[in-house]
Order: structure tokens, then C-alpha cells, then sequence
């Protein structure tokens, strides 16, 4: 999860690759057994979109107007993250000007997704006003709060998620027993509130490796907690967010995988991907250009002198080092990554880098 006022979203269009096609998204029934075969999602516009970045209308950040601009871009949806506690900062009271700043400017409720955190300095196990979100002290109230704010978007807003990523402690402080009992509490509330709306399950970061590639550090903890999710909350979910951080050669696999899965359960739901790993500040072409003012205005902070020369060196992993590369600032190679992919889509020849390890997340350009 990219904490960035505007971070990339993917949605659908690769699914097809996969026959992860199905219903229309007129059409979605939470019952296993009413699931056809053909899971092809069809969306009124453009199949992908924008998602505004981790705060919206919440600790000094303004509830902008930016849906025109995503249309402009030539996307079609959206998403934002809000919590409890920014719209019921005390029982009873709702606080709905982020809520109505998003949905007002939806030309259709198929445009929007609200990703609600269970954070809450009154309602919940663990209070906090941003993260981690943790189950709520009373179901009760955790329903009453969903259906509020479901009732209060109907007709503007279809697509709704709760806590996403879980299976990261920042994310989510409680149990996956915890998770999905509460995920079948906001099911319950957002089905009562508006019977026409989708609810969305997951929010899996995807950082795992599918069988046959690099595993990343710890991917079994994730894997475990949505098997569970799959398993026991089957039923409180409409569609399944996987989102595709990682190596991007191993979508298409990453998403099959999951299938499987829901396969394996008897059933086929429609998977979707509301993030995508796009470049990040040391990934981008002109990051030599800034990065030594930035370094240079960072030691002034620390440093008393005033004249401070540096020349940063970039960081380049031994070849067939035991280091884990994930940790590692390799902003050479990144930048060279991006630059190969785009003489690949150009129809050019690359080379390896000879200084780049075996099945490191930079090499993974250079495969057939």
C-alpha cells in the first residue's frame, strides 16, 4: 500500500489472460452456488482508473475534486481510503463532508470504491485514529456505523472493502478469525443498506511468489491468513482485491493462483486489483537529477555547516549475494530496469547486467 497522494490502479484489464472473466457487474451474487463458470466483469466505462492516495479529507489533507482529471487520463474508477473514526468521531456523530466531497463527484456508482478502516479512538479493541484498525468492542455498533454510511452513499457508491491488507500488522491489529467475523458484520450491513451493492474482500498486498519463482521474506504468514478468508468467509464477499505488488512477470500466475484457491473451495469469484506497484521516487529516469540536492538538504538538517558537498554512489548488490535484496536501496539498477522495459516494448534487444544476481526483482526484465 503506496502512502501517496495518487497511486495507480489496475482493474480488470488483464484478468482475461487468465479466464477470470464473469458476470456482468449488474449481476453479483454472494452465493457460491449462483456463480456462473464465466467470471468476466464488464464496467460501464474504462476498465481502468486512478486511486487517490492513503488520506482523503482526514489530518490536513483536503478532500480534493480529482475525478475529472482521472477522466481526462482516461480512467474509468476510483477508490479512496477513509476510517471510522473520521466519519463518527463519537458515537452517533457523523462528520460526512469527505464522505459527500467523494461521491458527489461520481457521474455513476460504478466509478467509486470506499476502502473503510475499522480505526477508531472510541469503538474499537485498540483505539487509534489512523493505523492499525482492529475489531470493533461492539459488533453492534460496527453495523449500525457500515449501514449508516452505506445508506448515506446509496445510489452514488457500489463497491465497498473493509480493512485492506490484513494480513499486515500496520494494517490490521487483530486475528484472521477477527478479520473475517467482521467481514461478515459489513457484509450484513452494506447488503441491508443497499442490496445492489459489491462487496469487496481482500486487499492482499500479493507479495508472494507463485510455485517455481523466488518466495519473498515471510509470504507464507499472507498466504495463510487469506486461505482462511477464502475458507470461512466465503460467503461475505462479492468480488476478491488482489493487488500486484511484486514482480509484474509473475501476474498473470499470482492470479491463477489465487483461482485456484476459490476453485479448490467450490466456487469462482470475479478477482479484481484496486493497486499496482507502479514507480516509485528512486524508480523514476531523472532520480540522479534530484537525488543529491535532496541528500545535500538533508545532512544541512543534521549537519550545522552550511557547505556540504556530496555525491551519493548508488548501490549495487554482488552478484549472488545472500543479502536481502528487498531491503536493499538499489536505485542503479531500478533505474536501468525501467529504461530496459522500455527498449523491450520498443521492440529493442537488452542485454543482462552482469552485476545484477539470479532471480533478484531486477533481473525478472530479462526473461523470455
Amino acid at each position: 500500500m503506496n502512502l501517496k497522494t495518487l497511486t495507480a490502479v489496475l482493474v480488470l484489464s488483464w484478468l482475461k489472460a487468465v479466464n477470470l472473466s464473469a458476470q456482468s457487474t449488474n449481476l453479483a451474487p454472494s452465493n457460491p452456488k449462483s456463480q456462473s463458470a464465466d467470471t468476466h466483469l464488464t464496467m460501464p466505462g474504462s476498465p481502468l482508473g486512478i486511486a487517490w492516495g492513503f488520506l482523503y479529507g482526514y489530518l490536513g489533507v483536503t478532500a480534493e475534486q480529482f475525478m475529472p482529471k482521472v477522466r481526462e487520463l482516461g480512467g474509468g474508477f476510483t477508490k479512496i481510503y477513509l476510517t471510522w473514526h473520521q466519519i463518527e468521531p463519537q458515537k452517533g456523530q457523523y462528520e460526512w463532508s469527505a464522505v459527500d466531497a467523494f461521491a458527489n463527484q461520481l457521474r455513476t456508482p460504478e466509478e467509486g470504491l470506499i476502502s473503510l478502516f475499522s480505526s477508531s479512538l472510541w469503538a474499537v479493541k485498540r483505539p487509534a485514529a489512523l493505523l492499525p484498525p482492529s475489531p470493533a468492542k461492539a459488533p453492534d455498533d460496527y453495523y449500525r456505523f457500515v449501514r449508516e454510511l452505506v445508506e448515506h452513499c446509496k445510489g452514488r457508491v457500489r463497491y465497498w472493502q473493509n480493512d485492506s491488507e490484513p494480513n499486515n500488522p500496520i494494517y490490521w491489529s487483530g486475528t484472521k478469525e477477527e478479520f473475517v467475523a467482521q467481514l461478515k458484520i459489513f457484509h450484513k450491513a452494506v447488503k441491508d443498506a443497499d442490496p445492489s451493492a459489491i462487496v469487496v474482500a481482500g486487499g492482499y498486498d500479493g507479495l508472494f511468489g507463485p510455485p517455481g519463482t523466488r518466495p519473498f521474506p515471510n509470504q507464507q504468514t499472507g498466504l495463510d491468513f487469506f486461505d482462511y478468508v477464502l475458507k470461512e468467509g466465503r460467503d461475505a464477499f462479492d468480488f476478491f482485491d488482489l493487488r500486484l505488488y511484486g514482480d509484474s512477470y509473475t501476474i498473470v500466475a499470482r492470479v491463477e493462483f489465487m483461482r485456484q484457491k476459490m476453485l479448490a473451495l467450490g466456487y469462482n469469484k470475479p478477482i479484481i486489483c484496486t493497486e499496482y506497484g507502479g514507480p516509485a521516487f528512486f524508480q523514476f529516469p531523472d532520480f540522479f537529477e534530484h537525488i543529491s540536492r535532496i541528500a545535500q538538504r538533508r545532512r544541512g538538517y543534521l549537519d550545522s555547516s552550511k557547505h556540504v558537498s556530496m555525491n551519493p554512489q548508488p548501490t549495487r548488490i554482488p552478484r549472488n549475494s545472500d543479502a536481502d535484496r528487498s531491503r536493499q536501496l538499489r536505485p542503479l539498477n531500478r533505474h536501468g530496469c525501467h529504461a530496459r522495459i522500455a527498449r523491450v516494448r520498443a521492440g529493442q534487444s537488452v542485454e543482462r547486467d552482469p552485476q545484477v544476481g539470479h532471480g533478484s526483482r531486477d533481473d525478472s526484465i530479462h526473461r523470455d
